[in-house]
């Protein structure tokens, strides 16, 4: 398809981006009325943002300057996962750290309120 750039502001929202394309107007780019901030929508909403500190929301309007990339979702790697320095935090109770063993068994890790880690197959 062929990239189309609207030179107005109506090019300011989700369902009319800036930059789109030819046959498929609800999908491209656009600055969403907020200085220094780039979004990427498509059907008609926005599904990811880049803000004025770097970072990054995606499924979220309002990405957590806390963090450099914020997912309201769930995430996928098909590869490992590296956290460099700092922790990993599961901030939900009742959800753990699911894990898969060679054999394809699923085991569950969490943390009892007695601090104790708790595995249980799933």
């Amino acid at each position: 398809k062929e990239a189309l750039i609207q030179g107005t502001n109506s090019g300011r929202v989700a369902s009319n981006p800036a930059y789109s394309f030819s046959n498929d107007v609800d999908t491209g780019m656009f600055n969403p009325q907020t200085d220094n901030t780039i979004t990427f929508g498509s059907t008609f909403t926005e599904k990811m943002r880049i803000d004025s500190s770097g970072s990054v929301g995606i499924a979220t309007t309002s990405p957590s300057s806390t963090y450099k990339l914020d997912v309201n979702g769930k995430v996928r790697t098909q590869q490992e996962l590296l956290i460099n320095t700092g922790s990993l935090f599961v901030n939900q109770e009742g959800e753990g750290i699911h894990l898969l063993s060679p054999n394809g068994t699923e085991y569950k890790l969490t943390v009892s309120n007695a601090g104790a880690l708790v595995i249980t197959e799933q």
